[in-house]
């Protein structure tokens, strides 16, 4: 958003915010939706360079499409571990994973995950990605 436009709204009684502060999540609550958030993107990203469509990604993982647009929407329904498997399946990979020393202060730095992931270089489909 343009600085005039943020400007005009905050005049207009407005206020902008994070996700978090707005939800009233936890810290932890926070990490884990951006947690999810992240391997999703990637998800969608690889399945896009791969050229495989949502039906094609369930039936390679023997699941439904419905089911496959929910792990891609990071639905609260899906399990990590179902969202990792599909984003293993297309050729992703965890790359780093860090954790901050444990401390109680709200100044201590957040947990880091680093998801990557290469497009398959064989294609299934000639189907345009979804």
């Amino acid at each position: 958003m343009d600085k005039d436009k943020r400007v005009r709204l905050e005049a207009a009684g407005f206020r902008f915010t994070t996700v978090a502060e707005f939800l009233g999540l936890s810290e932890e609550e926070n990490q884990l939706v951006e947690l999810r958030v992240t391997i999703s993107k990637e998800i969608r990203r690889l399945r896009a360079a791969n050229h495989l469509s949502q039906k094609e990604v369930a039936r390679r993982m023997k699941t439904s499409q419905p089911r496959v647009a929910k792990i891609e929407a990071a639905a609260e329904g899906v399990s990590l571990e179902l969202m990792l498997r599909e984003l293993f399946m297309l050729g992703g990979r965890v790359t780093k994973l860090e954790f901050a020393e444990s401390t109680r202060s709200a100044s201590a730095t957040n947990d880091a995950m680093t998801v990557a992931g290469k497009a398959r270089t064989k294609r299934t489909t000639t189907k345009a990605a979804e």
